[in-house]
């Protein structure tokens, strides 16, 4: 089989190591691809950069603000640096910045193209940058797929900006592809877990701190467990970005506050713990669901939100309502109460987010996108 030849449009790809694992395994699968950056002037890249990537600086910092001006100079910029006749398919990695691109080289060199659909899409562009609505519902009727990253995160956006008339045709291609996560944790995933005693439970949360990932339910969880007897310990991973939060933790004696650290240490945290319950208030997916479930850690995660919908409820965890703690110290003793096989079921489906398995997706993907066109 002939593999197509992609361009990757991915301004996104400065400061995201995501995106470097992504093209790193697609070239092990023997894809030729060209992975195009666009920067502001300003910025030069650190480091050594494979040979396919290629940085353009083409826009003035203050030039993000407007958005055809800066995206005149971008396409105006990829014409004279990549020669685009012998790429067959583009992928653009957002949908309004990589996606516009995208679709102008589609109406001036025929070229196919998906479109992944991110968190400033949707919270930024579709919600506050009205005008440019329709450039949006532009971009997303061209493409031949459209990615997002997880089924609440589709339904929402098409149900809340897609026209009707719109919807089924956006709905049949489009398509539900988590990120993959670092091969570290596939490389060193745990055993089983077992718990010594059901009345003891070490409650573990990676990430920021702040009103968003909200803590406050899981501690008002833990209390409500405390006073029925469980021995409750809740460990929190991660940088305070709210000021309030370097106070209130301080009020529990159960609860212990490390600073950000590295995956070597972070893995055992992990193994230190028992579940991971991160109620959040919005999500689009959350990485650490798949590091922890590597770990052989169930896990507990906000109803409606990104990582909802990946499995079927009490599979590796539970969806819970993020204002309830009654419910989120319910759900952790539902996982207490079945923690062998949820441990076990966590661990084996963590395979899913490997890069290898994602990449074979996309070339499905480009493959059929260029038979379509």
């Amino acid at each position: 089989m002939t593999l197509p030849r992609v361009l990757q449009v991915c301004s996104y790809y400065v400061g995201n190591h995501l995106y470097k694992d992504l093209f790193a395994t697609l070239d092990t699968f023997g894809i030729r691809q060209s992975v195009y950056v666009f920067t502001s002037k300003h910025y030069r890249p650190k480091g050594s950069v494979p040979a396919n990537v290629y940085f353009a600086p083409c826009y003035y910092e203050f030039e993000r603000l407007i958005f055809f001006l800066k995206h005149w100079r971008v396409r105006r910029d990829v014409r004279s640096r990549i020669s685009l006749q012998e790429h067959d398919v583009v992928h653009a990695h957002s949908l309004f910045s990589n996606g516009f691109i995208a679709y102008r080289l589609k109406q001036e060199f025929g070229i196919p193209y998906i479109v992944a659909v991110r968190n400033t899409d949707v919270n930024v562009f579709f919600k506050h940058l009205i005008h440019l609505r329709p450039v949006g519902l532009r971009i997303m009727a061209e493409a031949s797929a459209i990615v997002f990253i997880s089924k609440p995160y589709k339904d929402f956006t098409i149900g809340r900006y897609v026209p009707k008339p719109l919807r089924d045709a956006f709905e049949q291609k489009s398509v539900v592809l988590p990120n993959g996560i670092d091969r570290f944790w596939h490389e060193n995933k745990s055993q089983p877990r077992t718990l010594g005693d059901q009345r003891s439970v070490r409650i573990i949360h990676v990430g920021s701190i702040n009103r968003n990932k909200n803590p406050d339910a899981t501690i008002a969880a833990c209390q409500i467990l405390r006073r029925e007897g469980f021995d409750v310990r809740y460990t929190l991973v991660g940088e305070i970005t709210e000021a309030k939060y370097m106070r209130l933790l301080k009020r529990y004696p159960f609860v212990e506050c490390i600073s950000h650290c590295g995956k070597e240490d972070l893995i055992r945290y992990y193994r230190e713990a028992d579940v991971l319950v991160m109620p959040s208030k919005r999500e689009t997916f959350g990485l650490v669901y798949a590091e922890a479930m590597s770990q052989g850690l169930p896990v507990i995660y906000t109803r409606g939100q990104g990582f909802d919908g990946q499995f079927s409820e009490g599979e590796v965890g539970y969806s819970v309502d993020p204002n309830s703690p009654d419910e989120i110290a319910s759900k952790i003793k539902a996982v207490l109460g079945d923690y062998e096989r949820l441990s076990k079921r966590a661990l084996e489906a963590a395979d899913r987010y490997t890069w290898g398995m994602i990449c074979k997706e996309y070339l499905r993907l480009y493959s059929s996108a260029v038979k379509l066109h």
